[in-house]
Protein backbone atom coordinates (compact mmCIF):
# COMPACT_ATOMS: atom_id res chain seq x y z
CA UNK A 1 0.00 0.00 0.00
CA UNK A 2 2.21 3.00 -1.49
CA UNK A 3 -0.29 5.89 0.86
CA UNK A 4 1.69 3.99 3.85
CA UNK A 5 5.18 4.52 2.58
CA UNK A 6 3.90 7.94 1.12
CA UNK A 7 2.41 9.42 4.46
CA UNK A 8 6.02 8.68 6.60
CA UNK A 9 5.45 10.23 9.63
CA UNK A 10 4.80 13.56 8.40
CA UNK A 11 1.10 14.39 8.87
CA UNK A 12 1.21 17.66 10.87
CA UNK A 13 3.48 19.33 8.64
CA UNK A 14 1.93 17.94 5.24
CA UNK A 15 -1.24 18.97 6.52
CA UNK A 16 0.13 22.92 5.81
CA UNK A 17 0.52 22.09 1.98
CA UNK A 18 -2.86 23.47 1.16
CA UNK A 19 -3.02 21.46 -2.21
CA UNK A 20 -3.00 18.27 0.07
CA UNK A 21 -6.21 19.05 1.75
CA UNK A 22 -9.39 18.00 -0.38
CA UNK A 23 -12.15 20.30 -1.50
CA UNK A 24 -14.57 17.43 -2.81
CA UNK A 25 -17.86 18.24 -2.12
CA UNK A 26 -19.11 14.53 -1.72
CA UNK A 27 -17.87 12.28 0.92
CA UNK A 28 -18.11 8.50 0.34
CA UNK A 29 -16.61 8.08 3.98
CA UNK A 30 -18.04 10.17 7.34
CA UNK A 31 -15.88 9.73 10.15
CA UNK A 32 -17.03 10.76 13.83
CA UNK A 33 -13.84 11.16 16.16
CA UNK A 34 -14.43 11.45 19.69
CA UNK A 35 -11.60 12.06 21.46
CA UNK A 36 -9.94 14.91 18.75
CA UNK A 37 -8.20 16.66 21.09
CA UNK A 38 -6.16 13.81 22.00
CA UNK A 39 -3.07 12.78 20.88
CA UNK A 40 -4.63 10.50 18.48
CA UNK A 41 -7.69 12.20 17.61
CA UNK A 42 -5.48 15.47 16.23
CA UNK A 43 -3.63 13.04 13.93
CA UNK A 44 -6.31 11.45 12.66
CA UNK A 45 -8.12 15.06 12.23
CA UNK A 46 -4.60 15.78 10.59
CA UNK A 47 -4.72 12.43 8.14
CA UNK A 48 -8.62 11.74 7.35
CA UNK A 49 -8.95 15.13 5.04
CA UNK A 50 -5.77 14.33 3.25
CA UNK A 51 -6.67 13.88 -0.67
CA UNK A 52 -4.88 10.40 -0.59
CA UNK A 53 -6.64 8.72 2.53
CA UNK A 54 -8.07 5.56 1.76
CA UNK A 55 -11.94 5.70 1.68
CA UNK A 56 -11.69 9.22 1.24
CA UNK A 57 -12.49 12.22 0.44
CA UNK A 58 -14.07 11.78 4.01
CA UNK A 59 -15.85 14.40 5.90
CA UNK A 60 -15.34 14.42 9.69
CA UNK A 61 -16.77 15.51 12.60
CA UNK A 62 -14.49 15.94 15.73
CA UNK A 63 -15.74 15.96 19.53
CA UNK A 64 -14.31 16.99 22.25
CA UNK A 65 -14.81 18.24 25.72
CA UNK A 66 -13.01 21.10 25.81
CA UNK A 67 -13.00 23.74 23.01
CA UNK A 68 -10.58 24.05 20.55
CA UNK A 69 -7.61 26.52 21.06
CA UNK A 70 -8.32 30.11 20.04
CA UNK A 71 -4.93 29.88 17.49
CA UNK A 72 -5.80 26.45 15.85
CA UNK A 73 -7.73 26.39 12.68
CA UNK A 74 -9.49 23.71 11.16
CA UNK A 75 -7.28 21.24 9.41
CA UNK A 76 -9.88 21.00 6.44
CA UNK A 77 -13.31 22.58 5.54
CA UNK A 78 -14.28 19.35 5.70
CA UNK A 79 -14.08 18.93 9.71
CA UNK A 80 -17.04 19.99 11.90
CA UNK A 81 -15.78 20.49 15.74
CA UNK A 82 -17.90 19.89 18.77
CA UNK A 83 -17.87 20.43 21.75
CA UNK A 84 -19.54 17.52 23.98
CA UNK A 85 -19.37 16.56 27.41
CA UNK A 86 -19.70 12.95 26.85
CA UNK A 87 -20.84 11.96 30.69
CA UNK A 88 -24.32 14.12 29.61
CA UNK A 89 -25.90 11.50 27.48
CA UNK A 90 -28.78 14.06 27.15
CA UNK A 91 -26.41 16.10 25.75
CA UNK A 92 -25.02 14.02 23.76
CA UNK A 93 -27.84 12.36 22.02
CA UNK A 94 -29.13 15.79 20.99
CA UNK A 95 -25.86 16.83 19.31
CA UNK A 96 -25.69 13.51 17.31
CA UNK A 97 -29.13 12.33 16.73
CA UNK A 98 -28.96 14.86 13.40
CA UNK A 99 -25.70 13.82 11.92
CA UNK A 100 -27.23 10.54 10.23
CA UNK A 101 -24.54 10.28 7.27
CA UNK A 102 -21.79 8.81 9.91
CA UNK A 103 -20.50 5.83 8.49
CA UNK A 104 -16.92 5.15 10.46
CA UNK A 105 -16.87 5.72 14.24
CA UNK A 106 -12.96 6.27 15.95
CA UNK A 107 -13.36 6.36 19.50
CA UNK A 108 -10.52 7.88 21.68
CA UNK A 109 -11.45 9.40 24.00
CA UNK A 110 -10.60 8.70 27.48
CA UNK A 111 -11.47 9.88 31.23
CA UNK A 112 -9.29 9.82 34.26
CA UNK A 113 -10.82 9.07 37.91
CA UNK A 114 -9.29 8.25 41.03
CA UNK A 115 -10.31 5.36 41.63
CA UNK A 116 -10.69 2.03 38.92
CA UNK A 117 -14.27 1.88 39.62
CA UNK A 118 -15.16 5.19 39.05
CA UNK A 119 -13.27 4.53 35.57
CA UNK A 120 -15.15 1.91 34.77
CA UNK A 121 -18.42 3.87 35.47
CA UNK A 122 -17.81 6.71 33.71
CA UNK A 123 -15.87 5.48 30.70
CA UNK A 124 -18.36 3.13 29.98
CA UNK A 125 -21.20 5.77 29.81
CA UNK A 126 -19.51 8.00 27.29
CA UNK A 127 -18.66 5.27 25.16
CA UNK A 128 -22.57 3.58 24.92
CA UNK A 129 -23.91 7.17 25.10
CA UNK A 130 -22.09 8.27 21.85
CA UNK A 131 -23.06 4.39 20.36
CA UNK A 132 -26.18 4.33 21.15
CA UNK A 133 -27.16 7.38 19.25
CA UNK A 134 -25.07 6.58 16.03
CA UNK A 135 -25.52 2.96 15.61
CA UNK A 136 -29.50 3.55 15.98
CA UNK A 137 -29.16 6.49 13.74
CA UNK A 138 -27.01 5.49 11.28
CA UNK A 139 -27.74 3.58 8.24
CA UNK A 140 -24.99 3.91 6.55
CA UNK A 141 -22.50 3.02 9.51
CA UNK A 142 -19.86 0.49 8.76
CA UNK A 143 -17.26 -0.03 11.06
CA UNK A 144 -16.52 1.41 14.84
CA UNK A 145 -13.33 1.69 15.75
CA UNK A 146 -11.87 1.27 19.68
CA UNK A 147 -8.70 2.72 21.17
CA UNK A 148 -7.18 1.18 24.47
CA UNK A 149 -4.11 0.27 25.62
CA UNK A 150 -1.57 -1.80 27.12
CA UNK A 151 -3.32 -1.69 30.28
CA UNK A 152 -5.40 -4.38 28.86
CA UNK A 153 -2.32 -7.09 29.62
CA UNK A 154 -1.24 -5.45 32.75
CA UNK A 155 -3.78 -4.02 34.35
CA UNK A 156 -4.90 -0.39 35.54
CA UNK A 157 -1.87 1.95 36.96
CA UNK A 158 -2.82 1.22 40.66
CA UNK A 159 -2.34 -2.61 40.30
CA UNK A 160 0.40 -3.29 37.90
CA UNK A 161 3.21 -4.73 39.28
CA UNK A 162 0.91 -6.06 42.21
CA UNK A 163 -1.59 -8.71 40.28
CA UNK A 164 -0.67 -11.79 37.79
CA UNK A 165 -0.44 -10.55 33.97
CA UNK A 166 0.81 -11.76 31.22
CA UNK A 167 4.49 -11.80 29.94
CA UNK A 168 5.54 -9.83 26.49
CA UNK A 169 5.24 -10.70 23.62
CA UNK A 170 1.70 -9.81 24.34
CA UNK A 171 -0.82 -10.74 21.43
CA UNK A 172 -4.33 -10.27 20.50
CA UNK A 173 -5.47 -13.68 21.43
CA UNK A 174 -4.52 -13.51 25.42
CA UNK A 175 -7.34 -13.99 28.17
CA UNK A 176 -8.40 -11.14 29.88
CA UNK A 177 -6.74 -10.45 33.25
CA UNK A 178 -8.82 -11.68 36.12
CA UNK A 179 -9.44 -7.94 37.76
CA UNK A 180 -11.92 -4.87 37.13
CA UNK A 181 -10.41 -3.03 34.13
CA UNK A 182 -12.52 -0.30 32.27
CA UNK A 183 -11.67 -1.60 28.99
CA UNK A 184 -12.96 -4.76 29.20
CA UNK A 185 -15.74 -2.54 30.36
CA UNK A 186 -15.36 -0.72 27.43
CA UNK A 187 -15.15 -3.71 24.71
CA UNK A 188 -18.18 -5.20 25.88
CA UNK A 189 -20.24 -1.65 25.60
CA UNK A 190 -18.78 -1.91 22.05
CA UNK A 191 -19.82 -5.97 21.52
CA UNK A 192 -23.28 -4.78 23.23
CA UNK A 193 -23.86 -1.72 21.40
CA UNK A 194 -22.92 -3.20 17.57
CA UNK A 195 -24.81 -6.23 18.29
CA UNK A 196 -27.90 -4.84 20.01
CA UNK A 197 -28.11 -1.78 17.92
CA UNK A 198 -28.01 -3.26 14.45
CA UNK A 199 -27.99 -6.67 14.64
CA UNK A 200 -27.59 -7.53 11.08
CA UNK A 201 -23.42 -7.71 11.24
CA UNK A 202 -23.26 -5.14 8.99
CA UNK A 203 -21.15 -3.03 11.28
CA UNK A 204 -18.08 -4.48 12.03
CA UNK A 205 -15.72 -3.36 14.96
CA UNK A 206 -11.71 -3.43 15.62
CA UNK A 207 -9.65 -2.64 18.85
CA UNK A 208 -6.70 -1.12 18.93
CA UNK A 209 -4.55 -1.42 21.83
CA UNK A 210 -1.23 0.68 21.36
CA UNK A 211 2.09 1.38 24.16
CA UNK A 212 2.97 4.48 25.36
CA UNK A 213 1.93 7.18 22.75
CA UNK A 214 3.89 9.53 21.14
CA UNK A 215 2.52 12.62 19.41
CA UNK A 216 1.46 16.35 19.66
CA UNK A 217 -1.45 18.39 20.89
CA UNK A 218 -1.79 20.84 22.90
CA UNK A 219 -4.98 19.51 24.80
CA UNK A 220 -4.09 16.23 25.67
CA UNK A 221 -3.34 15.01 28.99
CA UNK A 222 -0.76 12.22 28.29
CA UNK A 223 1.15 14.18 25.65
CA UNK A 224 4.10 12.83 27.45
CA UNK A 225 6.71 14.29 25.06
CA UNK A 226 5.29 17.85 24.84
CA UNK A 227 6.43 17.49 28.47
CA UNK A 228 9.18 16.43 28.36
CA UNK A 229 9.77 19.27 25.66
CA UNK A 230 8.51 22.23 28.02
CA UNK A 231 10.77 20.77 31.21
CA UNK A 232 13.57 20.73 28.71
CA UNK A 233 12.99 24.02 27.65
CA UNK A 234 12.73 25.77 30.98
CA UNK A 235 15.79 24.45 31.93
CA UNK A 236 17.46 26.07 28.85
CA UNK A 237 15.89 29.30 30.29
CA UNK A 238 16.81 29.38 33.13
CA UNK A 239 20.97 27.26 32.87
CA UNK A 240 19.49 24.53 34.91
CA UNK A 241 20.63 20.87 34.82
CA UNK A 242 18.23 18.74 32.35
CA UNK A 243 17.40 15.86 34.69
CA UNK A 244 15.16 12.65 34.12
CA UNK A 245 12.30 13.69 35.85
CA UNK A 246 11.02 9.49 36.16
CA UNK A 247 12.07 6.75 37.99
CA UNK A 248 15.38 5.02 37.90
CA UNK A 249 13.62 1.60 36.84
CA UNK A 250 12.18 3.18 33.46
CA UNK A 251 15.91 5.01 32.91
CA UNK A 252 17.70 1.77 33.06
CA UNK A 253 14.81 -0.34 31.70
CA UNK A 254 14.04 -0.68 27.76
CA UNK A 255 10.81 1.07 26.43
CA UNK A 256 8.93 0.98 23.28
CA UNK A 257 6.46 3.27 22.11
CA UNK A 258 3.74 4.41 19.67
CA UNK A 259 3.76 7.06 16.86
CA UNK A 260 0.44 8.67 17.28
CA UNK A 261 0.38 9.23 13.18
CA UNK A 262 0.84 5.75 12.43
CA UNK A 263 -1.63 4.70 15.26
CA UNK A 264 -3.99 6.86 13.26
CA UNK A 265 -2.95 5.23 10.05
CA UNK A 266 -3.60 2.04 11.36
CA UNK A 267 -7.19 2.71 12.19
CA UNK A 268 -7.79 4.05 9.14
CA UNK A 269 -6.90 1.06 7.71
CA UNK A 270 -8.63 -1.55 9.91
CA UNK A 271 -11.56 0.99 8.84
CA UNK A 272 -11.54 0.06 5.44
CA UNK A 273 -10.06 -3.05 5.17
CA UNK A 274 -12.11 -5.71 4.86
CA UNK A 275 -9.91 -8.42 6.41
CA UNK A 276 -9.73 -6.53 9.41
CA UNK A 277 -13.11 -6.25 10.58
CA UNK A 278 -14.25 -7.71 13.87
CA UNK A 279 -10.43 -8.03 14.98
CA UNK A 280 -8.32 -6.27 18.12
CA UNK A 281 -4.84 -5.36 17.16
CA UNK A 282 -1.83 -4.46 19.12
CA UNK A 283 1.06 -3.17 17.86
CA UNK A 284 4.49 -1.61 18.38
CA UNK A 285 4.61 1.29 16.32
CA UNK A 286 7.86 3.60 16.03
CA UNK A 287 8.81 7.16 14.16
CA UNK A 288 11.08 7.37 11.74
CA UNK A 289 9.45 4.60 9.49
CA UNK A 290 9.78 1.15 11.45
CA UNK A 291 7.06 -0.55 13.04
CA UNK A 292 5.93 -3.84 12.91
CA UNK A 293 2.25 -5.18 13.66
CA UNK A 294 1.20 -8.15 15.38
CA UNK A 295 -1.98 -9.51 13.42
CA UNK A 296 -4.30 -11.85 14.32
CA UNK A 297 -3.92 -15.09 13.64
CA UNK A 298 -6.49 -16.18 10.87
CA UNK A 299 -5.41 -12.82 8.97
CA UNK A 300 -1.49 -13.26 9.29
CA UNK A 301 -1.45 -15.22 5.96
CA UNK A 302 -4.43 -12.97 3.93
CA UNK A 303 -3.93 -9.62 5.00
CA UNK A 304 -2.78 -7.09 2.97
CA UNK A 305 0.59 -5.81 4.25
CA UNK A 306 1.20 -2.57 5.46
CA UNK A 307 3.88 -2.14 4.65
Amino acid sequence: MSWWWARATGAVAKRQDENAVTVDSSFPSVALVVGSTGIVGTSLLDILPLHDTPGGPWKVYAVSRRPLPCWSRPPSTSVTHLQLDLSDSAVVAEALAPLTDITHVFYAAWSNHPTEAKNREANSVMLRSVLSVVVANCPALVHVYLQTGRKHYVGPFNVIGKIPAHDPPYTEDMPRLDHPNFYYDQEDVLFDEVSRGRGDGVVSWSVHRPTTIFGFTARGAMNLVGSLCVYAAICRKEGAMLRWPGSRVAWESFSDSSDADLIAEHQIWAAVDPLSKNEAFVRLLLAGGGYTSLVPPRLREKATPIL
